[in-house]
């Protein structure tokens, strides 16, 4: 085992028998006077902004995998070791919280939740990032990445949280497992009985360690309360603060939460491992954060409202203000009770055994194929299909433009990456009329499920009575969660053909067709479609294994050989193509204006015919295309487009 605090975990394992070695780490050499944006800029923080110390580490990892002889890794929060298993090409399973395992997007999301940064800052560390990272992958002749992200885009990823406590969740790429680990041989202790004389109105049970600056505050308030008792576990506890603190009883040492938790009234921690088994056995929690991660968690942990945090020293709210509210007040009581409830089922040692599976599969197939394993989402709850989608004119929203894949033919990637504004989508959404039968598709030049209030715009579009609908690159599904909020999906397939899907910027083919099957499962045949581009590649083998699937919605476009998409185009051929159906324009006429099929608002809410116009520089409005059109004039914007037929 590759440990950073060699005494920490010899003085935790001691008696399990690991072989500790010391883990090879990255510290950066310039100095900043700023805290990191997201997970890329943290990298970028501790060191991998030089791309020699990178190689360092990670040829330091790779030296034990060697030594061991390792099979597999269990990846906790080690990138360099994560990039070093890809050199050496043995299987990971990825387990943590959420804060250590980000989520699957482009760009990574931000650690300042409270801070409005513009897009371009996250891009641009991200590249400067992934540039140092290309570096050493290409140097030993590994494929270089596309996104930051795609360093964990390949194995299974088990989440020790869940999805409420995420702070970049719910995600629909990562199983939520729940807590796993437990301190072995921790001393038995015991609350006082109940109904002895001068028994405590309160329980208050407290996991914190001396250097966290509010820990004193809430050891003072907690003194001065003779109704509360109170049992606290602060490792390194400083031997005076039993005599000053005389009245609470305090260990220096870890405590079985299993036995104390059922009496409980409130948990005091910093930890998110504390506080996820905390409420799984409904007992509220006052989370200190220390650090950004515990900040972060804090945050969903108030979203629940089965807790609360307590951050400034110096607030004008005392914590003996807080922790009285927390236990005189229900509210938070019910909230941790409900939150038990949903996940009754949630236990360490079933969550620890599907490790143990996963791993052992993994080994078993001993590839580093075993990387691309779907997650599993054991969590999500099962949902009856609903009906198909009626015949009705459709809105489509492009929600991003924003994706985890590289389609050479998408000018999406050509574009300003970005996620729509939620008043932009507002604005959008009051425009539709209510109980009307129509479609609204919320897709784009992106992948639609990268936009972290995508399912949350979902639901805002069933509540007008309108019917929804997207088209996703298959790889960030939860097939039951898509079965229960939309109407239909469609998945863009465009070859069986692994290497040929990668070539074209189509990553981990194997998730995408399970994905397929699991809506397939889920969604029924009806209710999902494929959509494909035709660039000149063989689609009957896909064509055939659609129709064995019993999926007879298939449908495939060729490419669009407007100037703004085909200069973008790498192969001559290609290109050829595209432009050969851009000199098929025999009439000036336009079915997206003639007869009204859709109506497009792109990222920033501007309402288009269609989905082709991608340079607004000309545009002005749609009458204004259909008069040029009418004096037989091609307005810039829609020169070269297939539809002028």
């Amino acid at each position: 085992m590759a440990v950073p605090d060699l005494r920490m975990a010899a003085s935790i394992l001691r008696k399990e028998g690991f072989n500790l070695v010391a883990s090879p780490s990255l510290r950066s050499l310039i100095k900043r006077t700023t805290g990191p944006i997201n997970y890329a800029d943290m990298l970028m923080h501790e060191g991998w902004d030089d791309a020699d110390a990178l190689e360092g580490a990670v040829s330091g990892w790779q030296g034990l995998i060697r030594l061991s002889k390792a099979r597999a890794m269990v990846f906790n929060h080690a990138p360099a070791a994560l990039m070093a298993a890809r050199l050496e090409k043995i299987p990971v399973l990825l387990m943590g919280t959420g804060f250590e395992l980000p989520p699957l997007r482009t760009p990574l999301p931000t650690f300042r939740p409270w801070q409005a940064l513009p897009i371009e800052h996250f891009l641009n560390v991200e590249n400067q990032l992934l540039s140092q990272i290309n570096k050493v992958l290409t140097q030993q002749g590994s494929q270089a990445l596309h996104h930051v992200a795609d360093l964990f885009a390949s194995a299974p990823t088990q989440l020790t949280t869940l999805p409420e406590l995420d702070p970049f969740g719910p995600r629909a790429d990562a199983s939520y497992i729940g807590p796993v680990y437990t301190i072995p041989d921790t001393p038995a202790v015991s609350w006082r009985i109940s109904g002895q004389k001068h028994a405590p109105r309160f329980r208050v049970l407290i996991y914190l360690r001396p250097n966290i600056p509010q820990c004193e505050l809430v050891l003072e308030a907690l003194q001065a309360r003779a109704d509360i008792e109170v049992i606290g576990a602060i490792p390194g506890l400083p031997p005076e603060w039993r005599t000053r603190f005389s009245a609470l009883r305090l260990l220096d040492h870890a405590v079985d939460l299993q036995t104390l938790l059922p009496r409980t009234d409130l948990v005091i921690t910093y930890g998110p491992g504390t506080l996820v088994t905390a409420l799984l056995a409904g007992v509220p929690v006052l989370m200190l954060p220390h650090m950004l991660e515990q900040y972060l968690t804090g945050l969903k942990l108030e979203q629940t409202g089965a807790g609360a945090m307590y951050t400034q020293a110096g607030a004008a709210i005392t914590v003996d203000s807080v922790i009285r509210k927390m236990l005189e007040e229900t509210s938070y009581l019910q909230a941790a009770r409900k939150f038990a409830d949903r996940y009754h089922d949630v236990r360490p040692e079933a969550a620890t055994q599907r490790q143990f599976e996963v791993l052992n599969q993994l080994m078993q197939r001993g590839t580093s194929d075993a990387l691309r394993d779907p997650p599993e989402h054991d969590l999500a709850r099962s949902v009856p299909a609903g009906g198909q989608l009626a015949a009705a004119p459709s809105i489509q929203i492009e929600v991003t433009t924003i994706c985890n894949f590289d389609c050479f033919y998408c000018v999406g990637r050509t574009m300003p990456q970005k996620h729509m504004r939620r008043a932009v989508f507002e604005s959008i959404l009051e425009k539709l009329p209510g109980n009307s039968g129509m479609t609204v598709s919320l897709q784009g030049e992106g992948e639609p499920m990268l936009h972290p209030e995508f399912w949350e715009w979902v639901e805002a579009v069933r509540a007008r009575g309108l019917k929804v609908t997207t088209i996703s690159n298959g790889s960030l599904i939860n097939a039951a969660r898509c079965a229960q909020h939309l109407d239909s999906i469609g998945i863009s397939i465009d070859t069986l053909d692994a290497k040929q899907a990668h070539d074209v910027g189509r990553y981990n083919l194997p998730r995408v067709l399970r994905n397929l099957q699991s809506l397939s499962d889920a969604m029924g045949s009806h209710r999902l479609r494929v959509h494909s581009v035709d660039f000149g590649q063989d689609l009957q083998p896909l064509h055939g294994f659609l129709q064995k699937m019993g999926l007879r919605d298939h449908i495939i476009q060729p490419l669009q050989g407007k100037e703004d998409y085909a200069r973008h185009y790498p192969d001559a051929d290609v290109l050829h193509a595209a432009s050969a159906q851009s000199r098929k324009v025999i009439a000036y006429t336009c079915s997206f204006l003639e007869t009204p099929k859709m109506r497009y608002f792109n990222i920033e809410g501007v309402e288009l015919p269609c989905v082709f116009i991608k340079d607004l520089a000309g545009y002005q409005s749609i009458n204004k295309l259909k008069e040029s059109l009418a004096h037989k004039q091609v307005p810039n914007c829609c020169a070269g487009c297939r539809h002028l037929q």
